[in-house]
């Protein structure tokens, strides 16, 4: 009988400066991460979140998985066009504080194509405009040995 373990793709960062001075209410979309070829099921995000004023507790940052599976184009959603409902892969809850806040996201179901974050602040502040604001994505899955 096999034995099933988790193995880890390479991290990756898909989101520095794009969101530097994210206003209240705005979207971006952030880097694309191919995921065509090693088709991983599943991935944690690592959000850090840098705001300028301290945040109400328990305010949202939106987000969903904005695919091209044809490998070129795009289904609706960036950062004029919101992206639908189907699409949503949940909302981060931040907590009322300045400092840079470490958030995370655990087995969230990515698509086997190219795909982008997309990010809404829906928090009534800006993030800083300092370059601490990051989004790093861990795929991951399983594998028989």
């Amino acid at each position: 009988m096999a034995t099933i373990k988790r193995i880890a793709g390479s991290s990756a960062t898909i989101g520095t400066s794009a969101l530097d001075s994210l206003a209240a209410g705005s979207s971006v979309l952030l880097t694309e991460y191919d995921n065509a070829t090693n088709l991983w099921p599943v991935a944690d995000f690592e959000f850090v979140l840098d705001f300028a004023s301290a945040p109400t507790d328990n305010a949202q940052m939106e987000l969903w998985v904005v695919p091209a599976w044809d490998g070129t184009n795009y289904a609706a959603g960036d950062a004029s066009v919101p992206a639908r409902a189907n699409l949503s892969i949940g909302a981060l809850l931040v907590r009322n504080d300045a400092a840079a806040q470490r958030l995370v996201m655990r087995d969230v179901p990515i698509p086997a194509c190219k795909f982008k974050l997309l990010i809404k602040n829906s928090t009534a502040q800006a993030l800083a405009g300092s370059s601490a604001n990051t989004v790093k994505i861990f795929p991951h899955g399983l594998e028989s040995v």
